[in-house]
Formats: C-alpha cells, structure tokens, sequence
C-alpha cells in the first residue's frame, strides 16, 4: 500500500526523509514537546538546595545520609548528568560545585544492579514526575530555621554567642569545683528530657542549657522544643531537646555535671532576674612602692576587669607585665552585673585616651613592652566617669586634658 502523494521511487532511510516528502502537509503541525514552563526554576531550586547544604556541611550531599540527603544527592546526580541544566546553572555557580565529578566520569556502560543505577543514569529524563506541585508542602511547618527542608533536626545551627562574655566566667567556676571536688560528672542512664540550666560533657567540651529558644514555634512536638545550648569554645546552637538529650547519650564520654550542693551553683544557674547576674569585676590598683621610672606621673592607676576576683588576679602580679612586674594596691572595684564588662573597660580606655601612660619598659626577661592599661588621671576622676558609663551618659561629658577633670560637652 502506497501513500497518496508521496513519490514511490524515493527511498526512505530516515526520519528526515518522511518529513521532507510530506507533500500534503500531513506532519505540519508536529512539534517538538514544550519545555515546562517551570522547569528551570525548579533546577535552579535544586541548585540552590545543593548550595544551602555545602554552605552547612562543608561537602555535597551523598548516599550515606539521611533519607532528606539520599533524596537531595539522587536529584543533584541527575542535575549534573543534564549538559544543558550544567550550562544554564553555570554562571549562579560561585562555589564551584558544578566540577566535574567521579560519577560524572564513569563510564555509561556500567552495569545496572540497583534502582539507583537506573535513576543516576536516566540522561533523557524518562522517569522525570512531572509536575512535583504535590509534593510541596506549603502549610506545613518548616523544620529548619532557614527554611530549607533537608536540615537535619540533628544538626542544629551553630553559630558565635555574641554575649558569651555572660557565661565565660561560670564555664571557669564549673571547671573549678570539678577540680575541687564540689562537682562529678554522671552518666545518663536514658535520653531523658533536659531543661535550662542543666551542664553536659559533650565532646570533651561543657555545655550549658541557657534556655528554650524565643523564637521558636513548634506546636506539635510533644515537648521536644529547641533550646539555646552555650558551648565553652563561644559558640551556641538552636538544637533540639531531644537531640540534646541523644548526643550525650551516645557520646562514649557524655556526662550530666551534677554538683555536690545546690549552693554551688554559679549566679547564672540560678538568677531569678537580669540583675542577678554578676558578669565580673573592673577593678583600679596603684603601685605599693613607686618607681623611678614613672617618677613625673601623679596619679599611676592601672584600669582592667577580670570574671574572677580581684584577689587572684593581683596574685602574681610581681610576675606580670600587665601590673608592671610590681606589688600592687587594689583601691577600687566596681561588680558588673548584667553587663559586658570588656566594653565596661574599653569604654573607660577610649575616655582617658590622652591620660594613657606611654613609656617603653624592659622586662626581667629582657623583653621590651608597652603598658596599656596604666592612666595619670585621679583616682575620684575614675570613679565619675565609672558611675557616667553606668547610667548612660558618659557621652554628655569628656576629659580637659588641661585640668585632668570631666567636664560636660558644649552643645552648640
């Protein structure tokens, strides 16, 4: 059977050639099968899933993870076998993911032993879904606070505790009663729920329960909140309660601190308010003998803090630079509660900048050093301008480096 209108003595060898000798435009409206309409933003939404993983793990996702990481490595494995899906994502790539890799690298031949194989090497997308609107959840609550759904509950966010300064001091008390026998450390018997003010062995490292995080919103978790968990080396994280709980658990080392009286416990366990809290101790000391060398200076005081007492910091004082190598008179101490007290000084430094010692000394090592913390000013001056910090309006006032005094500013 011959078609109308088609020549009988041309020889059809492909597919170029029936298109061509349709004569009566039979395969006229035949086109190719439309892109969708979204696929690209979808690609580049897997792009950019891709990247938000690397950012937190430091590595790309792969088949040894959880199910979320399995998921995420098997549609990254199809991204990067599509050359037009690589060329189009090219110029979003700032971290240089689109590499070539071993898996991209291997032969096509291999042989097929397991879905996965199937799945990695389907390049003409033959067992594309379609369209995934279903699988979006659009009312469901994210479990990552930056809205990604493949982080881990498990691996919550770290990140640097910007008032660390409010722990640092209570981190060293706890090691303290450690050394001196007014704390042990007991092995959790069960992942049992934790609660603010607990402490942990993690990791060779303490941790500190500080509280429930605020800005958390979990309304079907049965208990298992995030918490904001401080770690001695500065950091915090948002990780779960459970997970906590987990972590010491299987950790071979992880242990509850438990005090050996409540008593003992650090302020920060047991502040009922912010004014409970004593961050530590700006202190003013002056020479006990004077020295030659500083002869022309009237008023020698030396302004530092320290999240201990002001007793065991002068204690080797003889020894150290900071106090000159000599015996010193504390004459002047100020608690700082519910403050940073690295400010509380800095602040103080930055007012007396003109009054600031410059002298270059020789150590008894040899060495030559610059004291910074030593000032010519009086002692009642110190003391006004603590007390200006403290209420807020230290910057109404400023130094006459004339008379040594505080005097107000002119506002003109």
């Amino acid at each position: 059977m011959l078609l109308k209108g088609m020549r009988v003595d041309s020889i059809i060898i492909s597919l170029d050639d029936i298109f061509n000798h349709d004569d009566l435009g039979l395969l006229a409206d035949v086109k190719p099968i439309a892109p969708k309409a979204d696929e690209n933003a979808m690609v580049l939404q897997t792009f950019k899933e891709v990247e938000s993983f690397f950012r937190r793990h430091g590595r790309l996702p792969n088949n040894d993870g959880n199910l979320d990481e399995k998921i995420l490595d098997r549609k990254w494995q199809a991204l990067l076998n599509n050359k037009q899906h690589c060329e189009t994502l090219r110029q979003y790539d700032t971290l240089n993911l689109l590499r070539p890799s071993e898996k991209t690298e291997c032969c096509k031949a291999e042989n097929v032993v397991t879905l996965e194989d199937i799945f990695n090497n389907d390049d003409l997308n033959l067992l594309d879904v379609g369209n995934t609107d279903i699988f979006r959840m659009e009312h469901i609550p994210q479990r990552a606070a930056n809205g990604s759904p493949y982080e881990d509950e498990n691996n919550a966010v770290r990140k640097p505790c910007t008032d660390f300064w409010r722990f640092e001091a209570w981190f060293k008390q706890i090691h303290h009663m450690l050394k001196h026998g007014e704390a042990h450390f007991e092995r959790l018997k069960t992942e049992t729920f934790l609660q603010p003010g607990d402490v942990f062995l993690l990791h060779g490292a303490l941790c500190y329960v500080a509280d429930f995080a605020e800005t958390e919103d979990r309304k079907s978790t049965r208990g298992n909140r995030r918490l904001r968990v401080i770690y001695e080396n500065g950091t915090e994280s948002n990780i779960l309660t459970r997970s906590l709980a987990r972590a010491v658990y299987k950790d071979g080392n992880g242990k509850k601190i438990m005090l050996s009286s409540a008593e003992l416990l650090p302020d920060i366990l047991t502040a009922n308010s912010p004014q409970d809290l004593v961050t530590g101790q700006l202190y003013v000391v002056r020479l006990l003998q004077p020295k030659p060398e500083f002869a022309t200076y009237r008023n020698l005081y030396k302004i530092g803090f320290t999240t201990g007492t002001v007793e065991a910091r002068i204690a080797d004082a003889e020894n150290d630079t900071a106090f000159l190598e000599s015996k010193v008179v504390p004459v002047l101490s100020f608690e700082c509660r519910n403050i940073n007290p690295h400010t509380f000084e800095r602040l103080l430094h930055a007012f007396f900048a003109a009054q600031r010692v410059n002298i270059r000394l020789i150590g008894k090592n040899g060495k030559i050093y610059i004291p910074h913390e030593w000032f010519d000013v009086e002692l009642d001056v110190i003391e006004k301008a603590a007390e200006y910090i403290i209420n807020g309006t230290i910057n109404q006032y400023r130094m006459n480096n004339t008379t040594g005094k505080i005097v107000p500013k002119i506002i003109k």
